[in-house]
């Protein structure tokens, strides 16, 4: 009894898209990148200023001040604010699409 096999070669055209081009779909149609950077950077930022500038006048009290908690609170509004102001620069250029804000 003879046992051989012959390969059996099969053409199989797929089509995959990599996580890039499925990135890339997305920025072909700027307008929806456009507002984006216009509405939700926007409220995140207004909303952000509004929260942190509460929680600073909050835990700047003297008794919360004494705390541990307190003063890392104090010091993480601090930082998320200036996460904010920095954002402002990709609304700027990316959202209202002002060129050479970069001084």
């Amino acid at each position: 009894m003879n046992t051989t096999t012959t390969p059996v070669i099969s053409v199989a055209t797929t089509t995959t898209m990599s996580i890039s081009d499925e990135l890339f779909a997305y920025f072909k149609n700027p307008v929806v990148v456009i507002r984006f950077y216009q509405i939700a950077y926007s409220f995140t930022i207004l909303f952000g200023l509004f929260g942190n500038t509460a929680s600073l006048f909050t835990f700047a009290r003297s008794t919360l001040r004494k705390i541990s908690t307190g003063c890392l609170f104090i010091g993480l509004a601090c930082s998320d604010m200036l996460y904010l102001f920095v954002c402002i620069f990709d609304v700027l250029e990316f959202g209202i699409q002002v060129k050479n804000i970069y001084f």
